[in-house]
């Protein structure tokens, strides 16, 4: 599929987002009598992923009123800059800071995805949100946002272009999905074997010696939208470069703050064999800086924790493996802190406890798995390449 378009314009007409869609405000009192069954917070969003894959049950404690249907686009307005936008496939509640889309009629609802998942809406957004450490953009402010609105006879013609360079992102996830089964499977069969016999240690015990080899992301008001500089610069390790299992570490969609900055947070820094942890949002994303990264140093973001190991103790591939197990992901869901936004902290993070086999053992237990990463890193590159296609398409659309 070529990634440029020989688009004819001419026909084309100036509109303004809130033109051709409108926010959808309606709430619920008693969501369960309503046949209710799912509830989407932000922390349920993908960043920049147009299908809404995770949610929670409405068993569980909310406070959420806020109704969106099949068909409706869910869009993260608070930290626009996150890019959080999907496409709802079932109905149900979502919280305050996501604001409820639909079309108009002039707008085919197959495109709405898409034209809200490109980098200019979002530089929109983000430009007009208010507010200091969690800014939030308003619906009548993104609405003035303009853009050219091809006829709907073109309309659908691109929608079905976009559609099927989506479900060629969504086939090659597939296959990705399926290696990284394999890898779990193959994971907690040495674990099985490790706990009976090795020693067990926290990962306190496990870092090194030096300042800060087990740190959180900055202080709130230290990293900031506002810090964010265009390359080069020092990346940010953000949930969108974290997995659970389908790849060490992706090293795509950075954002950057200036070498300066860099400086300033020297303290909240990663460096190539370091291990993230997801501490907010996505539990159970873990993360392996390769001996070979792109870049030397990044910033963990407030959302994520990182430990370097001491290899005298134990190998990081071993560590990062482990902590991918079904066993150490039950331990964390015990240990998580569900009031508000689910959580973790640095003291849950170092007491966290792994078994520790001879380092033998670990060079054996991580050799395989270390195969069946090199074949995901592979299929993920050919994702992140399609995923890139379709965000150069989006973008000479909209």
């Amino acid at each position: 599929m070529s990634n440029t378009l020989q688009l004819d314009k001419t026909s084309w007409k100036p509109v303004t987002f809130g033109d051709v869609v409108a926010e959808v405000r309606t709430n619920t009192k008693d969501p369960v009598a309503d046949g209710i069954k799912r509830v989407v917070g932000l922390e349920h969003i993908e960043p920049e992923c147009i299908h809404l894959r995770n949610w929670a049950s409405i068993d569980e404690d909310t406070t959420f009123t806020k109704v969106f249907h099949k068909g409706h686009v869910l869009f993260g307005r608070r930290r626009a800059y996150l890019k959080k936008a999907a496409l709802a496939d079932f109905d149900g509640i979502c919280s305050g800071d996501i604001t409820v889309m639909e079309a108009k009629e002039d707008l085919l609802p197959e495109l709405l995805p898409f034209l809200v998942n490109n980098d200019k809406f979002f530089d929109y957004a983000v430009q007009h949100s208010a507010g200091g450490l969690s800014p939030r953009t308003k619906f009548k402010d993104i609405a003035n946002y303009e853009f050219l609105l091809p006829p709907k006879e073109q309309q659908a013609k691109l929608a079905e272009l976009l559609w099927a360079a989506d479900e060629t992102i969504e086939q090659k996830t597939q296959i990705v999905d399926q290696i990284a089964l394999t890898k779990e499977a193959l994971i907690d069969h040495h674990v099985k074997e490790i706990t009976r016999s090795g020693k067990v240690l926290t990962i306190a015990e496990l870092a090194t010696d030096e300042k800060n080899a087990c740190c959180g992301g900055p202080f709130g008001s230290d990293l900031t939208a506002k810090d964010y500089v265009l390359e080069p610069g020092v990346p940010v390790i953000r949930g969108t470069n974290l997995t659970k299992g389908k790849a060490r570490f992706v090293e795509d969609d950075f954002v950057y703050v200036s070498e300066d900055k860099g400086l300033s947070l020297e303290k909240n820094s990663a460096r190539r064999g370091d291990i993230l942890v997801t501490q907010r949002g996505t539990l159970g994303q873990i993360g392996l800086i390769p001996k070979d990264s792109k870049f030397p140093q990044y910033i963990v973001s407030q959302s994520q924790m990182k430990v370097t190991i001491n290899e005298d103790l134990a190998l990081s591939e071993y560590v990062y493996y482990y902590l991918l197990s079904r066993r150490a992901q039950r331990h964390l869901e015990i240990v998580t802190i569900s009031t508000g936004v689910p959580h973790i902290n640095l003291g849950i993070f170092k007491n966290f406890p792994i078994p520790v086999p001879s380092l033998d053992t670990q060079v054996q237990v991580t050799s395989g798995l270390s195969q069946i990463d090199s074949t995901i890193g592979t299929a993920v590159d050919n994702v992140i390449q399609s995923k890139s296609l379709l965000k150069t398409l989006i973008n000479q659309i909209f």
